[in-house]
């Protein structure tokens, strides 16, 4: 850009260096002032075709100014327990600023921000040893997130397959008590991590009070 400008105002000074030679020459003034001119309108083109135009601010991505409308963190999974639905229900799970949306089988379930008390992956390896390590088992795994606990920790305790499955666990309260909510999402866990990471930034200062 600099380069044009200089190509430019050595052009035009060339022209008005002419045009002062032809006056020598004939001491016609209409030539150095016909070329005073052509050299002005040339040096104003060139600065207005290179003017540079203000550059567009990107939109900063800030998850406090996402729209409601529009998900901060998306993942998917299938459904284990804690919802009306049947068990490995494909499951879109959508994070927005007030809730937690579930859809699964062309039913949205609604989970409200101020309800949920935690959300985290854990593995059915972390499960199970909770489940085991407490007396009587069953009890232990009902500690444990509840029925879906017990069901994952009973299960894994039978698994004889290597693979490791990863669990994402909605805890939520409610008007029968603490509730729990499960996915198997081994096949997308790196983006069920977001919503848990997105989940306790938003919650560092805030707590739940239950009424036992």
């Amino acid at each position: 850009m600099k380069v044009a400008k200089i190509v430019g105002s050595i052009i035009s000074l060339v022209m008005v260096y002419l045009g002062f030679s032809t006056y020598q020459k004939d001491h016609q003034p209409q030539n150095l002032i016909v070329s005073a001119i052509f050299a002005l309108l040339f040096l104003f083109l060139v600065y207005k075709i290179i003017k540079p135009g203000k550059k567009k601010e990107k939109p900063i991505n800030n998850p406090a100014s996402t729209s409601v409308d529009s998900p901060v963190q998306t993942a998917y999974g299938k459904h284990i327990n804690g919802l009306p639905i049947a068990e490995n229900t494909q499951c879109t799970l959508n994070s927005y600023p007030q809730k937690i949306e579930i859809q699964a089988s062309g039913t949205t379930f609604n989970l409200k921000r101020d309800k949920i008390t935690d959300i985290c992956l854990q593995t059915e390896t972390e499960i199970q040893k909770q489940y085991v390590s407490s007396v009587g088992g069953a009890v232990g795994g009902a500690v444990l997130f509840g029925p879906l606990g017990a069901m994952i920790g009973g299960r894994a305790k039978e698994k004889k397959s290597r693979t490791v499955s990863t669990y994402f666990i909605i805890t939520y309260a409610s008007e029968n008590g603490i509730q729990y909510i499960g996915f198997d999402v081994t096949n997308n866990y790196a983006k069920a991590g977001k919503i848990v990471d997105e989940f306790k930034k938003s919650n560092l200062n805030s707590g739940h009070t239950v009424d036992l």
